[in-house]
């Protein structure tokens, strides 16, 4: 077979499976909402668990904050304007997030997300944010700044879905009046599928034939 013909071919399944086998998460960084926030306490949105205002999110336990931390003297979101603080205020048993994206059974995806707390207001600079994949923990994020301001931290995980819906959770069960759980720039990386990566290893050995 000619060799351009086998390049081309490949490129383009390569082109065309990227988007369409990608896991795609929405307003990953929760700068979308629509209705009103339950409440507003300091300058800071809060949304109880029966408000599902922050689009494409399911608020989880008893609530999550939603503020811009640049208008608190924080510094900046690591994307967009807002985060959220998942400490949901003066909440003893915490708050969180959750979507559910559509994906492949045994399609391997990375989860990539940033993560901060922060030491002020009484809270005592520590924090945990737990990762669910289908309702299962897979992870415990320990959280540790002195500081007043946010000093965030990147944080990847490889998810292998099981099911065609995958639900995606991010949670902190502490006490808010001693803990910040700040979240933001929640996104997905597909994983090349097995059989991009065929197609690669079949041009990498025709390479060295033709060398």
């Amino acid at each position: 077979m000619n060799f351009q013909l086998i390049t081309t071919t490949a490129f383009c399944a390569t082109s065309l499976c990227l988007p369409l086998c990608g896991v795609t998460l929405l307003n990953s960084s929760f700068e979308s909402s629509t209705g009103s926030p339950t409440s507003m306490v300091g300058g800071g949105e809060q949304w109880a668990a029966s408000n599902n205002g922050i689009d494409n999110w399911t608020i989880t336990l008893d609530g999550v904050e939603r503020f811009q931390p640049a208008s608190f003297g924080l510094g900046p979101a690591p994307d967009g304007d807002w985060v959220l603080d998942l400490a949901y205020f003066t909440s003893a048993s915490g708050g969180g997030v959750s979507q559910i994206v559509a994906a492949t059974p045994s399609e391997a995806f990375t989860l990539e997300f940033s993560a901060s707390t922060a030491r002020s207001s009484g809270r005592d600079g520590t924090a945990e944010i737990e990762l669910l994949i289908d309702d299962v923990l897979v992870r415990t994020i320990s959280l540790s700044n002195p500081l007043a301001t946010m000093d965030w931290q990147n944080f990847s995980e490889v998810i292998t879905p099981t099911s065609a819906n995958t639900k995606i959770e991010f949670r902190n069960s502490q006490n808010a009046n001693l803990h910040f759980a700040y979240l933001d720039g929640v996104s997905v990386v597909p994983e090349p599928s097995s059989a991009i990566l065929s197609v690669i290893g079949l041009l990498a050995l025709l390479r060295r034939k033709r060398s």
